[in-house]
């Protein structure tokens, strides 16, 4: 039984202008798809900056118009992998501008090769970029913080200012992290592995190359990058407009120097990974509308 994906982590990312053709069996029609520039984050965001529901925007408004009875669907499945769905034909991306060689199809999670034969729905190969999922999430609690000063007289008196503005952090234990993306499948799993596959162990974070991301490529881009956290809720999140994530940011010892450790040196399949992230003080959480 494939472990459930439970939690999610997403960052912010800069996306230039990128176009794609879509190509409809039955209207024998082919239509230019268009994203803008922009700061995008996968799922966990506003509709406006989660990729997901611009691209949805944008597969519903190509060049020229889509037939009447013609719409598509993006969906965000319950293993992190992105489907695209059209109801009212059949559609690919085969045309020299396709969808799996453009920016976006990349960032989604499709390889090249994918969509080439018309289909009412194609799912990713592999988990988007710029994410991470997680099966096991916990441990600590929301600590606030507030800079300021204290100290306390020889008679006994206290004095202390604080700052009126609240930050909150905690270590989270991220833990069934799979070693690479070949444990992953061996085990059945779709949590995010911890190193990429050998050949790109020298280009982590590589954005060129359609391939499944890991833990490191992640970290890779994660520096200065607010970030969408859901701890616990992230099948909830995948349908909802009102079930809220964290939003903040990682804080620096894990791009600097994260702390992993294998779980059982006896069977080295799995590591834990310390997680730990900071809640900026207003814009703290947010929902997918």
């Amino acid at each position: 039984m494939m472990p459930t994906i439970t939690s999610c982590l997403a960052i912010d990312f800069v996306l230039a202008a990128a176009t794609f053709k879509v190509e409809l069996q039955g209207a024998a029609s082919t239509h230019t798809v268009s994203v803008a520039a922009g700061t995008y984050r996968i799922g966990l965001a506003p509709s406006a900056s989660d990729l997901l529901q611009v691209v949805q925007a944008a597969l519903n408004a190509p060049a020229p118009p889509l037939p009447g009875g013609v719409s598509f669907a993006v969906e965000w499945l319950t293993d992190g992998r992105v489907a695209i769905t059209c109801t009212g034909d059949l559609w690919r991306s085969n045309a020299i501008t396709k969808l799996p060689n453009s920016t976006v199809g990349k960032a989604l999670g499709y390889v090249v090769g994918a969509v080439t034969a018309y289909a009412a729905r194609h799912t990713t190969t592999v988990a988007p970029q710029y994410v991470a999922y997680i099966v096991s999430a916990s441990g600590g609690v929301w600590i606030p913080h507030q800079h300021g000063g204290s100290d306390t007289t020889v008679a006994g008196r206290v004095y202390g200012f604080r700052s009126s503005v609240w930050a909150f952090d905690r270590t989270i234990k991220v833990r069934f992290v799979p070693y690479s993306p070949l444990v992953a499948t061996t085990q059945g799993t779709y949590a995010t592995p911890w190193q990429p596959d050998p050949e790109y162990l020298s280009s982590v974070g590589d954005v060129a190359t359609a391939r499944g991301w890991a833990w490191l490529d992640l970290l890779r881009w994660a520096g200065n990058a607010q970030c969408g956290l859901a701890l616990s809720n992230f099948q909830t999140l995948l349908t909802s407009t009102t079930e809220r994530y964290h939003v903040g940011y990682l804080r620096p010892e894990i791009l600097e120097s994260p702390r992993v450790a294998e779980d059982d040196q006896t069977w080295p399949v799995y590591c834990s990974l310390d997680m730990p992230f900071v809640l900026q003080a207003t814009g703290n959480s947010g929902t997918r509308a």
